[in-house]
């Protein structure tokens, strides 16, 4: 009789809404893979709501487990979840704004059961099923060629099974022996999966996406905390491309490059202040990317209405921007 492979799902919790923390417990809960235990990690200055539900939540389960950390940051939650879990066969990530479909971890496990040992993780798609305007907005953004749709496996919307560079870890499964010898570094608030498959990447280990494993992940609800929300990830970047070196520049070439443009963009608006003719060029350019950006945008019309694909180009130009802001900010130093 074939063994049935050990799970422990891992979710780092915070500050989430109530409401939404509890929908994404019940789905985990609710998966059709029964072999899981379920470790719900509260940080050290999770709200006390969040503290409650969990709490609540675990009374009548006896495969879910809290535990509350005294450090802060959802790799040290990770970290301390992975320790917790003893010898399972396989860890599975997810965040608490997700949830997770039925069939989700089923189909995590299946796939990975299948796999080579050099496949390390297994991830699936982070899809928004939110119906206000700026979040599918946004959504249409992160999927498009010129959002990182095409090249990362956090917003991609591809149907096929492929091989990517890295897999966020609200939608992952690793093997243990990815976590025996490695852990995520604690010291990175956002940004830390990609800079640990940075790592495991640099071992050997490969990553594997497919579209059955999905989860409904919460997107920004205003431009302002989307904002925010991409400095940190430029930001972030910085740091893994400091630490990791050329590997990490070469992974994130896109962000490097998007940063490099802006900063050209913004050269040659000031210098064009004092030679006019340096202008046409800023604008060319300008105009150049900007049709660039509604192309990406007008190609995720397929995926439904045209006022979140046309909402999109702004929201494109928030992200880039933002990114750039956080990627020079951290890399001068300010």
């Amino acid at each position: 009789m074939k063994k049935v492979p050990r799970v422990a799902v891992i979710l780092p919790a915070y500050r989430e809404d109530p409401a939404l923390f509890e929908d994404a417990l019940r789905a985990v809960s609710a998966q059709t893979y029964r072999s899981f235990v379920f470790y719900i990690i509260l940080d050290s200055a999770c709200s006390e709501e969040v503290r409650n539900t969990a709490q609540k939540f675990a009374k009548s389960r006896k495969n879910v487990k809290v535990i509350q950390d005294k450090k802060r940051g959802s790799a040290a939650h990770r970290n301390l979840g992975t320790r917790k879990a003893g010898s399972v066969d396989y860890f599975a990530f997810i965040d608490s704004d997700c949830i997770a479909k039925k069939d989700w971890l089923e189909n995590l496990v299946s796939e990975m059961d299948v796999q080579p040992p050099s496949i390390g993780c297994v991830g699936g798609l982070n899809l928004s099923k939110e119906r206000s305007l700026m979040p599918r907005a946004i959504a249409r953004a992160e999927s498009s060629f010129m959002g990182g749709g095409s090249i990362s496996g956090q917003t991609s919307t591809r149907r096929k099974k492929r091989f990517v560079n890295s897999l966020p870890n609200c939608n992952a499964l690793y093997r243990r022996e990815c976590w025996s010898e490695n852990q995520q570094d604690e010291s990175f608030i956002k940004g830390q999966d990609a800079e640990f498959n940075l790592r495991l990447s640099e071992q050997g280990w490969k990553f594997l996406q497919i579209p059955s494993a999905v989860v409904y992940h919460k997107r920004d609800d205003s431009l302002s905390s989307y904002s925010k929300r991409m400095r940190e990830y430029g930001s972030a970047v910085v740091d893994i491309i400091r630490k990791q070196g050329l590997q990490g520049l070469r992974r994130f070439w896109y962000s490097a490059g998007v940063s490099t443009f802006y900063v050209l963009l913004f050269a040659l608006l000031v210098y064009s202040s004092l030679s006019p003719p340096v202008f046409g060029i800023f604008l060319n350019l300008a105009l150049a990317y900007l049709a660039l950006l509604s192309f990406s945008a007008l190609l995720t019309v397929r995926w439904g209405s045209f006022l979140p694909c046309l909402l999109a180009v702004p929201v494109l130009v928030i992200q880039h921007a933002s990114y750039s802001i956080g990627f020079v900010r951290r890399l001068l130093g300010l």
